[in-house]
């Protein structure tokens, strides 16, 4: 089954490698410390980086994004299957049949009016 919306973050190629990029900045460093989802976000502003949007990272954002990362990781562990080739483009619906299936064919107002009218009786 298609999903409509908006594509995960990562989904693209570039995406997943930002994701990695990501990752790897929140490992610890030597003597055990992590860095903070502040430190990262200002470390990917300062190289230039930006989202999907083009506009800045935020250390919201990038924590959602680890989080969502070891969660996959902790399922791959666990079922032995791998998040990465679980969805691909044909999962998606095209943008055009996400506007169509959010316009909604209404009666017209008489129409309406009258059926109103018929289940009062």
């Amino acid at each position: 089954m298609r999903k409509p919306g908006r594509k995960p973050y990562g989904y693209r190629a570039k995406e997943r490698e930002m994701i990695e990029q990501i990752v790897r900045k929140r490992r610890p460093r030597k003597g055990g410390l992590v860095v903070s989802y502040r430190q990262i976000v200002q470390e990917l502003n300062d190289e230039g980086y930006r989202t999907r949007t083009g506009k800045p990272w935020y250390p919201r954002v990038v924590r959602l994004i680890c989080e969502r990362q070891k969660l996959a990781e902790a399922a791959e562990r666990e079922t032995g299957l791998s998040h990465k080739s679980d969805i691909g483009p044909e999962d998606y619906l095209s943008d055009e049949e996400v506007r169509r299936s959010h316009r909604t064919p209404l009666k017209p107002a008489r129409a309406r009016a009258s059926i109103d009218d018929a289940n009062l009786r």
